[in-house]
């Protein structure tokens, strides 16, 4: 048996170097292609994902949603106009808080509302319920003294204290359930019932103790006394212009409703921008002029 190993022949190692070098330039392809397949199978998924967006169908309803939600856009800003004219017109010009406009015009709503107007609109209220108003306290509330830059931008408060009512049992639930028929947003804080006459008793008991006969609507008279809060809600409060008070807010550059008599009077001693200054301010009524000091018209007293 002839154990030689066979010789390879010159042909025979060109064959296996072809081969090896073909065998590695196939490892070195791969390490250097498997990068951009990934690569390029990640861009086509995107791709199709890309597509799949632009779905006619999916366009469509994405249409239908944007349609729905400026439809449900449009039916929630008219409720807020129904309400706005409802309840958030104030002042005797029966326009709302624009704090994007004339502050002054602003503050003078604001402080007539408070003074007067919101007091007889509450009071209109109780009564078209078929009830009395014994006793309409003052309002309290903004504006702070005569300084507009105290208006609060974002929501304002007016409370009425011990509001006092009478009526009848079921005139007074009757009211009580209609504040939303009321001119003014307004909530009832507290409410306490007595009886407007001796609390005569009745068959009626509850554990055993007899009820009060005002408390059977039975149409026995009571009072009502309540405390109540109205609010404002301003319009542009991100828009309003702070107003120059002289003296570091000061109430010396203001007007003040009924200062003079008619709404927005001249406020002794100061002035309002774009009307003409009062030179020390007159002397008040019923009050002599202060000696050494001009007085308006005449020569400065001796």
């Amino acid at each position: 048996m002839n154990l030689t190993p066979p010789k390879l022949k010159p042909v025979h190692i060109g064959i296996l170097a072809i081969l090896l070098a073909a065998i590695v330039g196939g490892a070195a392809a791969y390490l250097w292609i498997a990068p951009l397949v990934k690569t390029n199978t990640a861009n086509r998924a995107a791709v199709e994902d890309l597509e799949a967006q632009a779905d006619p169908s999916k366009k469509a309803a994405a249409e239908k949603q944007l349609a729905t939600a400026e439809q449900k856009a449009a039916i929630t800003q008219n409720q807020w106009r129904v309400a706005q004219a409802h309840y958030f017109r104030i002042g005797p010009r029966n326009q709302p808080l624009d704090l994007g406009a004339d502050i002054w015009t602003a503050w003078e709503d604001l402080t007539l509302e408070k003074n007067t107007v919101c007091a007889s609109v509450i009071t209109r209220w109780i009564r078209s319920t078929g009830n009395t108003v014994i006793t309409m306290p003052e309002v309290k509330g903004p504006p702070d003294g005569t300084n507009p830059n105290t208006i609060d931008p974002t929501l304002e408060k007016l409370v009425i204290e011990g509001v006092k009512v009478r009526g009848t049992f079921p005139g007074i639930m009757r009211m009580l359930r209609s504040t939303r028929e009321c001119r003014r947003l307004a909530s009832i804080d507290k409410v306490i019932l007595t009886s407007a006459q001796s609390q005569t008793q009745d068959a009626n008991t509850i554990g055993g103790s007899p009820v009060p006969a005002f408390l059977t609507g039975n149409g026995d008279t009571v009072v009502a006394e309540m405390n109540m809060t109205v609010y404002v809600y301003p319009l542009n409060g991100d828009k309003m212009q702070k107003a120059s008070v002289p003296g570091g807010g000061a109430a010396g550059g203001a007007t003040t409703p009924g200062a003079s008599g008619q709404p927005g009077g001249p406020m002794p001693g100061g002035m309002r921008p774009g009307g003409p200054p009062m030179p020390g301010g007159p002397p008040m009524p019923g009050g002599p002029p202060m000696p050494g000091g001009p007085r308006p018209g005449g020569a400065p007293m001796g």
